[in-house]
C-alpha cells in the first residue's frame, strides 16, 4: 500500500485531504460553546435547575457544559503521549485508522445524546476529540512529502483544524432550519470516517519515516516514468535541449546540494539527540514544552471562562449567547491564520538558511553542530514572539465590560491559536529525528494538556482574578523563546570563532 499511488498525485490528494478532514471533523469541539442553545433544547443535564422541562436553561447547566469542554480539551492532549507512541512503535496507517474510528464513536454518542443520558456527552465529546486530534497528528506526516513549503502545508493543516471550530455553528444553523441534531452528527460521523479511511489507506504510508523516503525517491521515480513513456518526438526533445539545458543542469544541481545539506543536517540532529530519552531530556525540548503549556492554558482558559464572564459582565442571555456563537464563525479564520503563520515561518528559514549551509561547510564538531540546531529553532521562536504578542494584547483586553472589545478580542485569539499549534510542531520537527516525532510531539502535548487542567483552579476566583493570573501567565510565556534566540546567537558566535581558530 505504501507505494500503491504515484508521488505527485499523493501530494495533492495529501494536501486536499489533510485540509478537508481537519476542516471539518479535526477540532470541531473547540466550537463547543455553539452546542450550548441546543444542549438546553435537548434538555440535556436540565434536571440540574428547578425547572427541569424549561429550555431556558440556568448556570448550574452551564457550568456542567463548560466543565464538559474542559474534559474535553485537557483530555485530548494527555492522550496526546498515547497517540505519539502508538506512531512512533506500530505506525501511522493503523493509528490513523484507529483514530479515524474513535471519532465514529464519538459522533454517534453525540448523536444518541438525550434528556435521559445526558452524562454520554462527556465519552461522546471525548472520543471525538481524542479521534480529530489522532487524525491531525498523523496528517502532520504530509508535510514530510513537501521541502521549502513544508512548514507552510504544516501549517495549512493546524489552521484548517483550529477553523474546525465553526462547524458546530453551522450545526446550530442547521438545527434551527430543520435538521435535527442528530442526523447532523451521523452525517459528520459518515463523512469523517469515509475520508479518514481513505488517507489511511492510500495516502499515509505504515510509517512516519517512509513519507519523507518517498520524497527523497521520487525523482528518480520521475525520471524512470519520463524514460518509459517515449513519446517525445525527437526535434522536441532536441529543442528542449537547447534551450533548457543549462537551466536544468543548474537546479538539478540546486536539488543534489540541497539533498546533500539534508541529509548532513539529518545526521547532526541524530547524533546530537539519538535516542528519545535524550531527547527528552534535552534544552529544545523542555523550552517548547514549556511554551506549549503556558500557550495552551491561555487559550483553553479563554474558551472556557468566555461564557462565564459574558454573564457576569452583561447578566443578560441573548449577548451571551450571541457572543458564543459569533465566536464559533470568527474561528474558521483558523486557516488564514494557519497559513499566515506556515507563510511567516517558511520565510524566516529561508532567511537564516544561508547561515546554516555556511556553517555547514566547516569541518563538525560540536559547537558547529549545536549552532545548526539553534539556528533551526530559531524561526519557530520568532513565531512564538508574535503569538505571546497576541496573547497579551488578549489578556488585556478581556477586563473590558463592552461587546465589540469582545468581538475584536476574537481576532487576536484567531491569530494566536494558529500561531500556537504551528510553532510547537514545527519547533519539534525542525530540531529531532522524524522517527521520534510520534513521541515528543505526544508527550509535549500531554504536559502541556495536564498543565492546562489548572484551569479548573482559575475558574473557581471571579472572571477578573483569573483572567489577572492569565495575564501573568502571558509574560511568562516570552521566557523560552528570549532563550532560543539568545542561545542561537551564542552558539553561531562561540562556532564561527573555533572555525576560524581551527583553520
Amino acid at each position: 500500500l505504501d507505494n500503491c499511488m504515484p508521488f505527485l498525485p499523493r501530494r495533492i490528494l495529501g494536501v486536499l485531504f489533510g485540509v478537508t478532514e481537519m476542516l471539518f471533523f479535526g477540532g470541531i469541539m473547540y466550537g463547543f460553546n455553539a452546542l450550548y442553545p441546543i444542549l438546553k433544547q435537548e434538555l440535556i443535564f436540565a434536571y440540574l435547575c428547578e425547572n427541569k422541562t424549561s429550555t431556558v436553561g440556568c448556570s448550574a447547566q452551564i457550568n456542567m457544559y463548560a466543565n464538559a469542554f474542559t474534559t474535553y480539551s485537557v483530555l485530548q492532549m494527555v492522550m496526546l503521549i498515547v497517540v505519539g507512541l502508538l506512531i512512533d512503535n506500530i505506525g501511522l496507517r493503523i493509528v490513523k485508522i484507529g483514530s479515524t474510528l474513535l471519532y465514529f464513536i464519538g459522533t454517534l454518542m453525540f448523536a444518541f445524546a438525550s434528556a435521559d443520558v445526558s452524562w454520554l456527552i462527556f465519552p461522546a465529546g471525548c472520543f471525538t476529540c481524542v479521534g480529530g486530534m489522532g487524525m491531525m497528528v498523523c496528517n502532520f506526516s504530509i508535510s514530510q512529502l513537501f521541502d521549502a513549503t513544508s512548514v507552510l502545508v504544516l501549517a495549512f493543516i493546524t489552521g484548517s483544524y483550529d477553523a474546525s471550530s465553526s462547524i458546530f455553528a453551522i450545526v446550530s444553523l442547521t438545527n434551527d432550519a430543520g435538521l435535527s441534531f442528530r442526523t447532523t452528527f451521523i452525517i459528520l460521523g459518515v463523512l469523517g470516517t469515509a475520508m479518514g479511511l481513505f488517507s489511511a489507506t492510500f495516502i499515509l504510508t505504515a510509517r512516519m519515516p517512509t513519507m519523507s523516503e518517498l520524497k527523497k525517491n521520487s525523482k528518480a521515480v520521475v525520471a524512470e516514468t519520463y524514460e518509459d513513456s517515449g513519446m517525445e518526438s525527437k526535434s522536441s526533445r532536441i529543442a528542449l535541449e537547447e534551450n533548457s539545458s543549462h537551466s536544468l543542469d543548474d537546479i538539478q544541481a540546486q536539488e543534489e546540494e540541497q539533498l546533500e545539506e539534508d541529509l548532513k543536517i539529518e545526521n547532526i540532529l541524530q547524533d546530537l539527540h539519538p535516542t528519545q530519552r535524550h531527547s527528552l531530556k534535552s534544552l529544545p525540548f523542555l523550552l517548547v514544552t514549556a511554551y506549549s503549556c503556558c500557550a495552551l492554558l491561555r487559550f483553553t482558559y479563554f474558551l472556557a471562562q468566555l461564557i462565564p464572564q459574558a454573564e457576569d459582565h452583561f447578566q443578560d442571555e441573548v449577548i451571551t449567547a450571541r457572543i458564543g456563537q459569533i465566536l464559533s464563525y470568527v474561528l474558521a479564520g483558523g486557516i488564514l491564520a494557519g497559513l499566515l503563520c506556515g507563510a511567516v515561518i517558511d520565510k524566516l528559514r529561508a532567511v537564516f538558511k544561508p547561515q546554516i549551509s555556511h556553517l555547514l561547510t566547516y569541518e563538525r564538531n560540536e559547537d558547529i553542530d549545536n549552532a545548526i540546531m539553534w539556528l533551526r529553532l530559531l524561526p519557530m521562536s520568532i513565531s512564538m514572539l508574535i503569538m505571546i504578542a497576541f496573547a497579551l494584547i488578549i489578556s488585556s483586553l478581556v477586563f473590558i465590560n463592552d461587546e465589540r472589545v469582545y468581538y475584536a478580542n476574537f481576532f487576536f485569539l484567531v491569530f494566536m491559536r494558529g500561531f500556537l499549534f504551528s510553532s510547537v510542531s514545527s519547533s519539534i520537527i525542525a530540531v529531532f529525528s522524524v522517527a521520534q516525532f510520534g513521541t515528543l510531539y505526544g508527550i509535549c502535548g500531554a504536559i502541556s494538556g495536564a498543565f492546562s487542567s489548572l484551569q479548573y483552579a482559575l475558574l473557581l476566583p471571579t472572571p477578573k482574578i483569573g483572567n489577572g493570573i492569565a495575564l501573568g501567565i502571558a509574560l511568562v510565556m516570552l521566557t523560552p523563546p528570549i532563550i532560543i534566540i539568545c542561545k542561537s546567537h551564542q552558539t553561531k558566535k562561540k562556532a564561527l570563532r573555533g572555525a576560524l581558530l581551527a583553520k
